[in-house]
């Protein structure tokens, strides 16, 4: 029996990688996939999500024959990247998105800095309304802040010795706030409201009851007091607000009043300490209820 000859294994080669027509091709379609992330991430489209790892399969970025595509274009995918999230803002409609969505936690952070300026004038918060001899709500927590909010002039020609739709004060509904309407409101500058108290039991909020700070067992910087509300049909002078079971109902879900908005994939809201967070709309309706009891004494998720 001969021996069979054995062949040396050729030593590994170090070529540098050449960039071919499929890969410069690439390029502006790599573009156009971190476009689309962005937009699924700013508008939730499952539809644009599932385009991304198809255009990757296209580029040859997820071969499983040979990884050399990925590896020398990962630098150009992480620069490109890099590139588009620092020139999405100028882009619209998504610098609008963005910036319409720092407006409304503006106005947010604006009315939870005049309830504490209000609970700093009067050792308390404001009522969520103020009710007549019949328990009738007839006046807003909305209309009591406005000083607080850069609104003296019109508090004083609100006439609290009668109901909020009186003919007296009915004079005063033509008047859009701009403090109290989301930028996001197809509706425009509207005399509807964007923002809500959360009342109910377990909340500071209990019908008649002025609440305190003191009040607050669990953190007020996890605790929700004002929230988003889209669409709504509450005049900023209407003594009416969100409910706890309503708000448990979900950001932004299908059925019912809930804590909403205009603003992709979730709702701002403002906590007793006046800082204003983005709740996701993947938020269950326990975390929910956690954040809006004041003495449930519920472990909040890091980070929330």
């Amino acid at each position: 029996m001969t021996d069979q000859p054995q062949t040396e294994p050729s030593p590994p080669t170090n070529e540098p990688y050449q960039f071919g027509l499929r890969s410069l091709l690439a390029l502006p379609l790599l573009i156009v996939v971190y476009f689309a992330l962005a937009i699924w991430v700013l508008g939730g489209c499952l539809a644009t999500a599932l385009t991304i790892p198809a255009a990757l399969l296209l580029l040859g970025c997820y071969d499983p024959a040979t990884c050399r595509y990925a590896k020398p274009l990962l630098g150009v995918y992480m620069v490109l990247a890099v590139i588009v999230l620092l020139l999405l803002p100028a882009f619209p409609p998504y610098g609008r998105v963005v910036a319409r969505r720092t407006q409304c936690s503006n106005n947010l952070k604006q009315i939870a800095v005049g309830l504490l300026s209000y609970h700093d004038a009067y050792g308390s918060f404001p009522p969520a309304f103020i009710a007549d001899e019949n328990a009738k709500p007839v006046h807003s927590w909305r209309v009591l802040i406005l000083p607080f909010v850069e609104q003296d002039a019109l508090y004083r020609k609100y006439d609290l010795s009668e109901p909020w739709d009186s003919p007296k004060n009915r004079s005063l509904a033509s008047i859009a706030l701009p403090v109290f309407c989301c930028p996001a409101d197809p509706r425009g500058d509207t005399t509807y409201t964007s923002y809500v108290l959360i009342t109910g039991e377990e909340t500071g909020w209990i019908e008649g009851k002025c609440p305190r700070l003191d009040d607050v067992v669990d953190s007020p910087s996890e605790t929700i007091m004002l929230a988003e509300i889209a669409n709504s049909n509450i005049h900023w002078m209407e003594p009416r607000d969100l409910t706890l079971s309503q708000a448990m109902r979900g950001i932004n879900a299908t059925i019912g009043v809930c804590i909403s908005s205009h603003h992709p994939n979730g709702a701002n809201v403002a906590c007793a300490d006046g800082s204003v967070h983005f709740l996701p709309n993947t938020l269950p309706a326990s975390e929910i209820r956690a954040l809006i009891t004041i003495a449930g004494g519920e472990r909040i998720h890091p980070g929330w």
